[in-house]
């Protein structure tokens, strides 16, 4: 139906109020860290509007904690002008959040589509798209022989990992395969050597054990992650470094001393958010192409058979997670991580100021988190106890040792690396080779 009178003068009602409320807004362009700090770039520092954008639990933590005056006390300091900007900026806020824009466009398009035959067709809304999985052939390869050649050897499936391993037998110093085969070993190769070898592939190198291969006919143990020179007397050779999180190994080696800058960083940003998916984090500046595994244990792998699973880290399994648990004793807790960062984490972890537990994906999806693999388990980087009685981080996001004066506080702020957000956050080099923690 056409727009009645009424209605289009409300929609130029509507429009004098946004550019009113617009007037009045700072004029400079924001900006947004890391933090959830915004701020315009206009006036000298100390007069610029600031919003910190948080959840409505965290301030009422902060309010309950030093009174709710607390955010009011020397805003009118200065000139009037000045301590008035931030209440303009805020209202502007107001109104263009609960401001209905699209509907009143739609309108107009709507109006303007009567008289316009030429127009094209309103687009369609957007179908959410599933990622296609590779499936495994019934028989023979997926890929011509050669085609996986110096690709990136990171795959999710021992099949594909047996294909690009076929593809680049001269990293492991094997001339050609002589027999590949399902059952144990896989393959008979040719070495460069001239020795003929008896090889197990495998997706992850500890699995050799957890499917029971008996090690009297194997040579070598390829896998595509390792930690491991040996299992079970056998040397392995391994496409990729893993590196597990490993909470009792972690607790076993104790690390004592003052944290590293890098510490710091991640300490800081888990205790501001209050807890932050692991894949998220790696978004805060500590950006890098490893992916971090924890082994499931044999009992637990047992227990994903029927319906109750009673270790508390693995009760947010989904379905995909848990037939990728099943077939390869692991799961993924975070994607597209840095080598620093994974280092941190565990150290941090082995000082009992964080922890990793599971979340639901759709909290993980709220921290912007959405990690493209069926053995993910979205994991929350979680400050202690601890970390909470013994730390604190302030308004701008800096960490502080609880009971520190205020002449070290401003030394630590002075201080390289102390750990403090620029407000372009940093990503940190990648490794020079393919590796995954």
């Amino acid at each position: 139906m056409p727009l009645s009178r009424n209605e289009i003068l409300d929609i130029e009602a509507r429009n004098e109020n946004r550019k009113a409320l617009r007037a009045k807004v700072s004029k400079a362009s924001w900006a947004y860290d890391s933090f959830a700090w915004v701020e315009t770039d206009t006036r000298p520092s100390k007069e610029r509007s600031c919003i910190l954008v948080r959840s409505r639990g965290w301030f009422d933590k902060l309010l309950r904690k030093h009174g709710t005056g607390l955010l009011d006390e020397g805003t009118t300091e200065g000139s009037r002008t000045h301590a008035l900007q931030p209440a303009h900026d805020a209202l502007y806020l107001e109104a263009a959040l609960n401001d209905l824009i699209e509907d009143d466009i739609a309108k107009l398009l709507s109006e303007v589509r009567q008289f316009r035959s030429d127009l094209p067709p309103p687009p369609e809304e957007p179908k959410p798209r599933r990622q296609q999985r590779p499936k495994r052939p019934q028989s023979g390869r997926a890929l011509p022989a050669g085609s996986r050649k110096g690709d990136k050897p990171i795959y999710d499936t021992e099949w594909e990992f047996r294909e690009w391993f076929e593809d680049n037998l001269d990293r492991f110093r094997f001339k050609r395969v002589i027999l590949s085969q399902e059952p144990c070993p896989d393959y008979v190769v040719k070495a460069q050597s001239g020795k003929v070898l008896r090889v197990e592939a495998e997706l992850f190198a500890n699995n050799f054990v957890a499917h029971r291969h008996d090690p009297a006919k194997v040579d070598r143990i390829v896998a595509c992650f390792a930690d491991e020179d040996k299992i079970q007397g056998v040397p392995v050779l391994a496409a990729n470094d893993l590196r597990e999180y490993n909470p009792t190994q972690a607790r076993a080696q104790k690390v004592s001393g003052a944290l590293t800058p890098i510490e710091r960083r991640v300490l800081s940003v888990a205790m501001a958010s209050g807890g932050i998916e692991l894949s998220a984090l790696s978004q805060q500046g500590f950006a890098g192409d490893l992916l971090m595994y924890r082994r499931v244990p044999p009992n637990i792998v047992e227990a994903l058979r029927g319906k109750r699973v009673t270790d508390s880290l693995f009760q947010a399994f989904r379905p995909e997670t848990r037939l990728f648990a099943r077939r390869f004793h692991h799961v993924l807790l975070g994607a597209g991580l840095s080598d620093a960062l994974c280092k941190a984490l565990c150290r941090l972890q082995s000082r009992g100021l964080v922890a990793l537990r599971p979340l639901s994906i759709l909290a993980a999806m709220y921290d912007g988190a959405l990690v493209h693999h069926d053995g993910w388990l979205p994991t929350e980087v979680s400050p202690t106890k601890k970390a909470y009685a013994e730390y604190l981080v302030n308004l701008r996001g800096r960490l502080t040792r609880r009971g520190t004066s205020k002449s070290n506080v401003q030394g630590m702020r002075g201080e390289k690396g102390s750990g403090v957000f620029s407000r372009h956050t940093r990503h940190l080099p990648r490794k020079s080779r393919t590796g995954v923690a």
